[in-house]
């Protein structure tokens, strides 16, 4: 039973100063109170994903206060990676990640984006969660902690063998996630009992929220208007060239590009895309996603690979349908180059891009677009990992209910299923 909104809920956004105080970061880290739950947040990737795991992690932060009148504080930790030869070693993509981010959004400046990475306990009460969940933390039942688990909010490192979102067969729910929170608001309670759970350690306390979604759906529906407060951006990161008032604006992603560096780095083998990343063809993006438009409209084309040949595929295709079509470069090749193209985004009238990138989900959401259409590929792939996903946010049949904050989002965006279209050679 939720025990009714906490009277200190404004607080999470309350100060001009430090607009997210249960936040730790390295300005209020010795003032932090101890008592509050710890919600280690795994980052991920790099921009887009860093936003989608933040928001994961403050919507289940906002939640926990508004719903059971649970104060928790967050814990950023980055991203690992594991060498050929079993050594782990950081992800170079957050340092730079970060320092774009505490740049240009003033509500992250004095962020701590590796907190939950630092300390010398962390590892410990990781692996004593672990191991308390094989006893099903005593006072819960297998119902609570498949809840708990079911929305990632795992009381420790993830167990092997457990099914990850991608292997759900439903997506996460509004339900799912208020019975989640009730379980582990329940089980703080159990440990300030004194039944054994909870162990402070520095600013860990056992047991702790760990959150390595970026399933936003629900907590972006709810929490939109927080979001956008929390994710504003400085104007003077966004001093670069801006789309024309009638042009629109097609993000190109190319995973197929991104993999196959990445394939080449790590082991030299060249690999096509993953499954369920497939992004439109050229012909498809043309006769399709811009089928709204005249002869003779604007597009301008967005991609951090925009020197690739593929980019100019795309080109051509919209061109044949008399479009008159230029290519954004971000301008540099700076760390900020890819947020240059990010404020691109934000400033267009009209958006098309993939639905599986967070980057253009994120521009969406926060810029002034009046049309966005979010397309993804019905192939194979997408249908094992994310089929019922899919079916629920791109049938019509999903209920966005935002508030009149994000009511002009819901009645601009357009979500569509495109079929998998072969490239001849």
């Amino acid at each position: 039973m939720r025990e009714g909104t906490s009277p200190t809920v404004a607080l999470v956004m309350d100060s001009n100063r430090f607009p997210h105080p249960y936040l730790i970061t390295t300005a209020n880290v010795s003032a932090h109170p101890v008592s509050s739950s710890p919600i280690v947040v795994q980052l991920r990737g790099e921009m887009g994903n860093h936003l989608s795991t933040i928001a994961h992690g403050i919507g289940l932060q906002l939640a926990a206060l508004q719903d059971y009148n649970l104060s928790t504080h967050l814990l950023l930790r980055h991203q690992t990676l594991v060498d050929n030869d079993g050594t782990v070693m950081e992800n170079p993509k957050w340092l730079p990640t970060s320092r774009v981010l505490r740049q240009c959004f003033p509500a992250m400046r004095h962020w701590d984006f590796s907190a939950g990475s630092r300390w010398g306990e962390f590892d410990q009460l990781w692996k004593r969660q672990r191991d308390l969940q094989e006893e099903s933390l005593a006072g819960m039942d297998s119902e609570q902690m498949r809840l708990l688990q079911r929305i990632q909010l795992v009381n420790g490192r993830i167990m092997a063998g457990r099914k990850g979102l991608d292997d759900m067969k439903e997506p996460v729910t509004e339900q799912d996630i208020s019975k989640g929170l009730a379980a582990f608001a329940e089980l703080r309670r159990s440990g300030r009992e004194g039944k054994g759970f909870s162990q402070t350690s520095s600013f860990l306390n056992s047991p702790f929220l760990y959150s390595d979604s970026m399933d936003n759906m629900i907590l972006v529906k709810r929490f939109l208007k927080i979001f956008r407060d929390l994710f504003r951006i400085d104007p003077s990161c966004c001093a670069s060239e801006r789309p024309d008032a009638d042009e629109a604006v097609f993000h190109y992603r190319n995973f197929a590009k991104e993999f196959e560096l990445l394939s080449r780095r790590k082991d030299g083998v060249k690999r096509s895309t993953l499954p369920s990343f497939e992004e439109a063809t050229p012909h498809q993006t043309a006769q399709v996603l811009f089928s709204h438009l005249k002869p003779g409209h604007k597009v301008a084309i967005t991609s951090r690979f925009a020197d690739d040949p593929v980019v100019f595929e795309y080109v051509h295709a919209l061109e044949k349908q008399n479009f008159q079509v230029r290519v954004i470069d971000g301008g540099s090749n700076s760390e900020r180059q890819d947020f240059e193209d990010f404020c691109f985004l934000l400033h267009a009238r009209k958006i098309v891009g993939n639905f599986r990138s967070t980057f253009v989900f994120w521009a969406a959401l926060l810029g002034k677009a009046e049309r966005i259409l979010l397309y993804t590929i019905k192939s194979p792939g997408l249908k094992v990992r994310f089929g019922p996903f899919i079916k629920t946010f791109f049938t019509g049949n999903f209920k966005w209910n935002f508030d009149d904050d994000g009511a002009e989002f819901q009645k601009h965006l357009q979500m569509i299923l495109l079929p998998m279209e072969v490239i001849q050679d």
